[in-house]
């Protein structure tokens, strides 16, 4: 009598922190070795097997395709689905019809143009997963520190940009930008590592730095680089800032 020999035991159970398409890895792992054993011991078993195989592959990229169309659809409704915030599409309407609100008025309203600094090291050393919730907890910190009717939205990777209307001066734009940078640039908690990323704010006023939304983004950005070169957080379109 040949000697009888046990299929593979993986030992390994879902963590409870496992996401469902990881779920589904391990499972695809555990199937196709659980396979090579059936080939050498057990052929009988084999198409009932591979049956099962192609059907949770099947399962899985219905998952990844339903994952994507989600992500679309988000985007396509106007906001960011990682953060919850308005993105770049989202913006632009609410964001001309502010503007509108403000010609001729005696309010002043700004557009600060936020890029976070340092965020590819901490992607780097730590993974994107949590590259992400830092720019979801980010996107909590702006979204606290925005007054009613101000406009905030994720603009795109990490880049944010806020809109701050019915200011009644230059110096409360810088005051309320100096907060949000402050705020941004707090030590967060995450996965248990005590993280820090800098920030750099571009701050362009309307009508002075621009008379629509793209030239108001244009000067702020470019004020935002500024800041960046200079590494003092802050910086204030200047008059002659993106001629030509």
């Amino acid at each position: 009598m040949s000697a009888q020999v046990d299929p593979p035991k993986d030992g390994r159970s879902a963590s409870p922190g496992m996401d469902a398409a990881q779920e589904e890895d391990r499972l695809l792992r555990d199937l196709a070795a659980q396979l090579r054993f059936e080939r050498e011991q057990r052929p009988a078993l084999l198409r009932r097997i591979d049956r099962q195989r192609r059907l949770l592959s099947k399962r899985h990229d219905v998952v990844a395709q339903l994952r994507r169309e989600l992500a679309q659809a988000h985007c396509a409704q106007g906001s960011d689905p990682l953060t919850g915030l308005p993105n770049r599409r989202g913006f632009e309407l609410p964001g001309r019809n502010l503007l509108a609100q403000h010609l001729g008025g005696p309010d002043k309203l700004a557009l600060l143009f936020v890029d976070l600094d340092g965020f590819k090291a901490i992607n780097d050393r730590f993974g994107h997963a949590m590259g992400d919730d830092l720019l979801q907890v980010v996107a909590a910190r702006l979204s606290a520190g925005m007054r009613r009717g101000d406009l905030v939205c994720r603009y795109g990777g990490d880049e944010f940009v806020c809109l701050l209307p019915n200011l009644d001066s230059e110096a409360r734009a810088s005051s309320l930008a100096a907060e949000l940078l402050h705020a941004i640039t707090r030590p967060f908690a995450l996965a248990g590592h005590k993280v820090m990323v800098g920030a750099s704010i571009g701050v362009a006023v309307f009508p002075r730095d621009g008379v629509d939304l793209p030239s108001l983004l244009r000067r702020a950005d470019i004020a935002m680089y500024e800041a960046k070169a200079q590494r003092c957080g802050l910086a204030h379109a200047t008059s002659d800032a993106g001629s030509g």
